[in-house]
């Protein structure tokens, strides 16, 4: 007997919260016009994120009697997120669907060492299926941890919209997008364009869209720092803006500490542009050294350093690697995405 599917998204709403795990809901709601998604979570304020959750429990139900509801696809992390969502696995349970947690983020492994690591593990073993984003993440969750039920899927980006011709300059154009918090190695990479900020003045031009955290320390240190002249902070960039950034810059860097597989290396790549990031979670999965990018060491400002060099003495570099990079990119356009989904459905029922 041929079994149907209807499937509710839960996460946070895409349209009021910002990075990767909103970008990803919003393609896969387009993805399934029938598909239903319940925001759990939205907006700056406590009251508001608390409206969110209440609302949320109420409707899955509701959902499940009147929409016929028999798959929850449920988009979280670690930390708050994780818990936040488990109130949503229990009651999936309690209401007989099937239930996909699907895994975003870097810091996985770090919340489940040094948090309850019994209850993590047991909330883990309710869902059907646990999805990650890379074969390192698969790695942890089955041998580490003993979860059978893990597949990886790939992350989701929308096609780039793409000039015909790269904005060119003497200067290579270097993009930061992501939150600003210390931990995206951001204060690490501007720290080292102020230790060499009269080279890098005349050589490089680095543009920062983000915001969230720690974003006035960032605007003080540039300010008290003077480096208005080598590095540009832009704020949140979406649309347009954020188009025109991708478009124009050269090189995609991403210092961070902790990822999976970062939406917004997927989307510098996706633009032809060459990444310099760190070696962590799912980034050497899709960043292959000196072949799209430079892989480098969390906290390794020598590293950051020479690497930001080597485009520079290498200009040409940047855009070889863009084009590899494009390669790279294409198993993760929503065409192939929804393959994969329709299949993972499927064997869940």
């Amino acid at each position: 007997m041929k079994m149907s599917y209807n499937i509710c998204f839960l996460g946070p709403d895409y349209k009021s919260s910002k990075g990767g795990i909103s970008s990803v809901i919003k393609i896969y709601t387009s993805l399934y016009s029938s598909s239903l998604f319940i925001p759990t979570t939205g907006g700056d304020s406590i009251y508001n994120k608390l409206f969110y959750f209440v609302k949320a429990i109420i409707l899955l139900p509701l959902y499940v009697l009147f929409k016929g509801v028999n798959i929850i696809h449920i988009h979280g992390a670690s930390n708050i997120s994780f818990y936040r969502k488990t109130i949503f696995i229990f009651l999936g349970k309690i209401l007989g669907l099937r239930i996909i947690f699907h895994i975003h983020g870097g810091g996985f492994k770090e919340f489940y060492n040094n948090g309850n690591s019994k209850f993590i593990h047991y909330v883990l073993k309710k869902c059907h299926l646990i999805i990650v984003l890379s074969d390192q993440w698969l790695q942890f969750f089955k041998e580490d941890l003993g979860i059978k039920n893990v597949k990886v899927l790939n992350n989701v980006i929308d096609y780039p919209d793409v000039k015909k011709e790269k904005t060119t300059s003497d200067k290579i154009q270097f993009l930061f997008l992501g939150h600003i918090y210390r931990e995206k190695g951001i204060f690490d990479l501007i720290e080292v364009i102020n230790e060499n900020k009269n080279f890098y003045t005349e050589n490089i031009r680095l543009h920062i869209g983000g915001g969230m955290f720690q974003t006035e320390a960032l605007k003080i240190y540039l300010k008290e720092n003077k480096l208005m002249n080598v590095i540009k902070f832009h704020g949140w960039v979406t649309g347009n803006e954020k188009n025109e950034l991708l478009n124009s810059s050269d090189v995609f860097i991403l210092p961070s500490y902790k990822e999976g597989v970062p939406i917004s290396i997927l989307e510098a790549m996706s633009y032809g542009l060459g990444v310099i990031s760190t070696n962590v979670g799912g980034v050497p999965s899709i960043v292959l050294d000196y072949k799209n990018g430079i892989l480098i060491e969390p906290g390794n400002k020598k590293m950051i350093k020479k690497s930001i060099d080597f485009f520079i003495e290498n200009p040409k570099k940047a855009r070889e690697y863009g084009v590899y990079g494009r390669k790279v990119v294409e198993g993760y356009y929503p065409g192939n995405i929804k393959k994969e989904l329709k299949r993972i459905y499927k064997e869940i029922l």
